[in-house]
């Protein structure tokens, strides 16, 4: 008897339920949240802490929906309440938040009209650009100086593993000193 008066607070301990019910108009829409895949609208969506969640809707023949979604904790999930919510209340709380979204339809004629239209600014914006490219190029052309082998041959030149006209640098005899920080 006195095991059982003991173990009845632990029966009685509650906890909260927390999901998200996605939707979109039209259904049937891809959804990803956080960057993973789980399933078509309409989901539900168990989650265990509340924050910021990236949502993604995808469906044929319509614009994707990008959205950062904040989910703030109720009054009953904040430092103390949270000790009742979850410890001494004896029932089980949901927190369901629903979420809706109205995708845009994509019709075809916008989409090429569109594309075209940034194609031409870009052809009007890139050309003045290659030409001044261009005109740069061939003035360094002009200004560069042929390669002149150096008067002293290299180390490595002498043995014979570089080309005649390949130069090689070579490393200083003795590297400088470097002084520790504490000035030791």
């Amino acid at each position: 008897m006195k095991y059982l008066a003991l173990l009845l607070p632990l029966l009685l301990v509650g906890c909260v339920q927390r999901e998200m019910l996605i939707t979109s108009t039209p259904p049937d829409a891809d959804v990803w949240v956080n960057e993973q895949w789980h399933g078509k609208t309409p989901f539900r969506l168990p989650f265990k802490h509340y924050g910021t969640f990236s949502v993604r809707l995808e469906k044929r023949g319509y614009y994707p929906l990008y959205i950062k979604e904040p989910l703030a904790a109720p009054f009953y999930q904040r430092i103390g309440p949270d000790l009742l919510a979850e410890a001494v209340v004896p029932a089980t709380i949901h927190d369901r938040r629903e979420l809706h979204y109205v995708m845009q339809p994509v019709t075809q004629s916008d989409e090429i009209a569109e594309i075209m239209d940034r194609a031409e600014t870009m052809v009007a914006h890139s050309s003045p650009l290659l030409e001044r490219r261009r005109t740069y190029d061939e003035q360094r052309q002009e200004r560069e100086v042929p390669f002149l082998p150096e008067k002293n041959p290299s180390r490595a030149e002498k043995r014979g593993r570089t080309a005649p006209n390949e130069t090689v640098r070579e490393a200083p005899d003795r590297l400088p000193d470097v002084e520790d920080a504490g000035g030791n």
